[in-house]
Protein backbone atom coordinates (compact mmCIF):
# COMPACT_ATOMS: atom_id res chain seq x y z
CA UNK A 1 0.00 0.00 0.00
CA UNK A 2 1.46 3.76 -0.87
CA UNK A 3 1.48 6.14 1.47
CA UNK A 4 -0.72 8.58 0.04
CA UNK A 5 0.65 11.66 2.50
CA UNK A 6 3.75 11.29 1.02
CA UNK A 7 2.50 11.71 -3.21
CA UNK A 8 0.45 14.39 -1.92
CA UNK A 9 3.13 16.55 0.04
CA UNK A 10 5.78 15.58 -2.76
CA UNK A 11 3.04 16.84 -5.38
CA UNK A 12 2.59 20.08 -3.51
CA UNK A 13 6.38 20.69 -3.41
CA UNK A 14 6.79 20.31 -6.89
CA UNK A 15 3.63 22.69 -7.49
CA UNK A 16 5.06 25.19 -5.25
CA UNK A 17 8.86 25.09 -6.70
CA UNK A 18 7.27 25.72 -9.92
CA UNK A 19 5.44 28.75 -8.61
CA UNK A 20 8.32 30.42 -6.60
CA UNK A 21 9.75 31.87 -9.75
CA UNK A 22 7.06 33.04 -11.71
CA UNK A 23 5.60 34.21 -7.92
CA UNK A 24 8.61 36.10 -7.47
CA UNK A 25 8.73 37.96 -10.92
CA UNK A 26 5.19 38.74 -10.48
CA UNK A 27 5.60 40.47 -7.00
CA UNK A 28 8.57 42.54 -8.52
CA UNK A 29 7.32 43.96 -11.52
CA UNK A 30 3.72 44.84 -9.37
CA UNK A 31 5.99 46.73 -7.31
CA UNK A 32 7.59 48.17 -10.38
CA UNK A 33 4.01 48.90 -11.67
CA UNK A 34 3.17 50.44 -8.04
CA UNK A 35 6.20 52.83 -7.82
CA UNK A 36 6.31 53.95 -10.97
CA UNK A 37 2.25 54.90 -10.96
CA UNK A 38 2.63 56.45 -7.74
CA UNK A 39 5.93 58.43 -8.52
CA UNK A 40 4.14 59.84 -11.54
CA UNK A 41 1.26 61.00 -9.84
CA UNK A 42 3.50 62.66 -7.20
CA UNK A 43 4.21 65.50 -10.29
CA UNK A 44 -0.12 66.29 -10.13
CA UNK A 45 -1.44 69.38 -8.01
CA UNK A 46 -4.11 67.14 -6.58
CA UNK A 47 -1.42 64.91 -5.06
CA UNK A 48 1.43 67.17 -4.06
CA UNK A 49 -1.46 68.85 -1.81
CA UNK A 50 -2.70 65.38 -1.07
CA UNK A 51 0.54 64.54 0.84
CA UNK A 52 1.01 68.11 2.46
CA UNK A 53 -0.23 67.31 5.77
CA UNK A 54 1.91 64.47 5.95
CA UNK A 55 4.79 66.01 5.19
CA UNK A 56 4.38 69.10 7.42
CA UNK A 57 3.62 67.16 10.56
CA UNK A 58 6.72 64.46 9.92
CA UNK A 59 9.64 64.73 11.58
CA UNK A 60 11.82 63.35 8.89
CA UNK A 61 10.46 65.22 6.28
CA UNK A 62 9.28 68.73 7.78
CA UNK A 63 13.00 70.13 7.15
CA UNK A 64 12.41 69.19 3.64
CA UNK A 65 9.26 70.89 3.07
CA UNK A 66 10.42 74.18 4.83
CA UNK A 67 13.36 73.79 2.85
CA UNK A 68 11.42 73.62 -0.85
CA UNK A 69 8.01 73.54 -0.34
CA UNK A 70 4.83 71.70 -1.25
CA UNK A 71 5.19 70.91 -5.07
CA UNK A 72 9.25 70.83 -5.26
CA UNK A 73 9.06 68.19 -2.62
CA UNK A 74 5.93 66.43 -3.94
CA UNK A 75 7.47 66.32 -7.53
CA UNK A 76 11.57 65.43 -5.93
CA UNK A 77 9.29 62.43 -3.89
CA UNK A 78 8.43 61.59 -7.45
CA UNK A 79 11.47 61.22 -9.24
CA UNK A 80 12.53 59.02 -6.06
CA UNK A 81 9.97 56.58 -6.23
CA UNK A 82 10.19 56.50 -10.37
CA UNK A 83 14.14 56.07 -9.98
CA UNK A 84 13.48 53.07 -7.50
CA UNK A 85 10.36 51.87 -9.21
CA UNK A 86 13.11 51.49 -12.67
CA UNK A 87 16.15 50.06 -10.29
CA UNK A 88 14.11 47.47 -8.90
CA UNK A 89 13.02 46.96 -12.77
CA UNK A 90 16.62 46.67 -13.77
CA UNK A 91 17.20 43.15 -12.02
CA UNK A 92 18.62 40.94 -14.93
CA UNK A 93 20.22 43.91 -16.42
CA UNK A 94 22.36 45.54 -13.02
CA UNK A 95 21.64 43.28 -10.11
CA UNK A 96 23.78 45.65 -8.13
CA UNK A 97 21.51 48.89 -9.23
CA UNK A 98 18.46 46.27 -8.22
CA UNK A 99 19.77 45.91 -5.03
CA UNK A 100 20.51 49.16 -3.95
CA UNK A 101 16.67 50.44 -5.33
CA UNK A 102 15.33 47.39 -3.43
CA UNK A 103 17.25 48.71 -0.07
CA UNK A 104 16.27 52.12 -0.33
CA UNK A 105 12.66 50.76 -1.12
CA UNK A 106 12.68 49.73 2.05
CA UNK A 107 13.52 52.98 3.40
CA UNK A 108 11.02 54.71 1.68
CA UNK A 109 8.02 52.54 2.42
CA UNK A 110 9.36 52.67 6.67
CA UNK A 111 9.17 56.57 6.13
CA UNK A 112 5.53 56.17 4.56
CA UNK A 113 4.74 54.14 7.40
CA UNK A 114 6.10 56.66 10.02
CA UNK A 115 3.33 58.85 9.08
CA UNK A 116 1.31 56.90 10.50
CA UNK A 117 2.55 57.72 14.47
CA UNK A 118 2.99 61.57 13.60
CA UNK A 119 0.30 62.95 11.40
CA UNK A 120 -2.71 64.57 12.88
CA UNK A 121 -5.07 62.82 10.45
CA UNK A 122 -3.65 59.61 12.12
CA UNK A 123 -6.99 56.96 12.90
CA UNK A 124 -8.27 58.71 16.06
CA UNK A 125 -8.30 55.27 18.18
CA UNK A 126 -4.17 54.54 18.56
CA UNK A 127 -3.43 51.99 20.38
CA UNK A 128 -2.87 53.58 24.00
CA UNK A 129 -6.41 55.82 23.85
CA UNK A 130 -8.83 52.64 22.49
Amino acid sequence: MKNTYTNEFSRSAALAGALNRPGIEIIRYGLVIVLLWIGGMKFTSYEAAGIAPLEMHSPLINWLYVLMGQRNISDLLGVVEIALGIGIALRYVYPLVSGIASLLSVGMFLTTLSFLWVSPESPPCRASSC
